[in-house]
């Protein structure tokens, strides 16, 4: 008898099916995550929560944005151009914990021009990592006629 194993999204270990919980929002009917890291998220969660019930200040999460002040004026910084830019260079987004887009309203622009110019997939590929940020500015700076 040959037993179903799964692999487990955050320690990565392929484990029989029996030692992941149930979750009828998945199609199989079984969680993504075992038992033992889920008791361990569990176990880190109260640990944090009694420790800002303490006075200790909370952790900061990775990768969470935040608006910063500078001289006077409210920035943040854009995720594809890395500038640090004021929140009306950014188009308002509800899915943003901020409030405001992770790009700012150039880089959309920019990004929307090169999509009409090329494929999807090179699009995709030139805002990525894979091309380095100046080639993009170039090439759009060129698009645009700037």
């Amino acid at each position: 008898m040959s037993e179903e194993k799964r692999i487990c999204r955050k320690c990565a270990a392929a484990k029989p099916l029996e030692a992941f919980g149930f979750n009828r929002a998945n199609s199989d009917g079984r969680s993504a995550v075992c038992k033992e890291c889920n008791a361990f998220n569990s176990r880190q969660k109260r640990i944090e929560k009694k420790a800002v019930a303490a006075g200790f200040p909370p952790r900061k999460k990775k990768g969470r944005r935040e608006i910063v002040v500078q001289g006077g004026m409210e920035c943040l910084q854009c995720k594809r151009c890395r500038k640090v830019k004021t929140l009306s260079e950014f188009y308002h987004s509800a899915h943003s914990p901020t409030g405001y887009a992770y790009n700012c309203a150039e880089c959309e622009k920019l990004y929307h021009k090169l999509r009409s110019h090329t494929s999807k997939r090179d699009a995709a590929l030139s805002t990525d990592k894979y091309i380095d940020r100046d080639r993009i500015r170039l090439l759009g700076e060129r698009l645009l006629g700037d």
